[in-house]
């Protein structure tokens, strides 16, 4: 099998027959018509944020924290190298505060 190529199963059979009738389903909806539930009907069920100080920081929390976790098969990683502007972010030293 070539590196870029997978097999898909039922479900995600039923999830690409869902979304070529109706590209702009909810989730709701498609959960419902395939039998899952719409937590697990797409690949972002926990999105989270975090400040790291370097790549290095950033590869040991992905490698060796969240890398650990049994139930996260995968993850996905949007690196920001520069932020101009968020609204609501206060740092206490070099922490956030909540």
């Amino acid at each position: 099998m070539a590196p870029d190529s997978f097999i898909l199963d039922r479900v995600n059979n039923q999830l690409l027959h869902g979304l070529m009738i109706d590209g702009r389903a909810p989730f709701s909806l498609l959960s419902e018509v395939i039998g899952t539930s719409e937590q697990n009907s797409g690949p972002a069920n926990l999105t989270t944020s975090v400040v790291c100080r370097s790549e290095a920081e950033l590869y040991a929390l992905l490698t060796d924290e969240i890398g650990a976790i049994d139930s996260i098969h995968s993850a996905e990683v949007s690196p920001v190298l520069r932020r101009v502007k968020q609204a609501g972010t206060v740092l206490r030293g070099t922490r956030l505060q909540l």
